[in-house]
């Protein structure tokens, strides 16, 4: 969520090593509102969706796919999901988009 490193993490996120990639989305997936929510790291969780559906890595990084799409799918029917909260936010909206882009 800096305002500078939010880069570095995007950077990781598109060339870093499958291992790194792997331990940047556990990351973010474990705090993925709040990340998306804000302004900054938002661009991490597109980056996060982006990373694990295209790009070299895609096919190594399926198990990350899988947890971080279940992370903002689960419980469709709760109003507090994390779908529903992400939809109707001014940040979040952006994580979805990118979500549905490459799903």
């Amino acid at each position: 969520s800096d305002r500078h490193g939010n880069y570095v993490v995007q950077c990781i996120l598109q060339y870093g090593t499958s291992e790194a990639k792997s331990r940047v989305i556990e990351a973010i997936r474990n705090d993925l509102v709040k990340f998306a929510k804000s302004k900054l790291s938002s661009n991490v969780v597109e980056k996060c969706f982006e990373a694990v559906c295209t790009g070299e890595d895609a096919g190594s990084l399926s198990v990350e796919r899988a947890a971080l799409y279940r992370t903002v799918l689960d419980n469709p029917t709760d109003k507090n999901s994390p779908l529903r909260q992400l939809v109707n936010d001014k940040f979040g909206n952006y994580a979805v988009q990118r979500m549905i882009k490459h799903s």
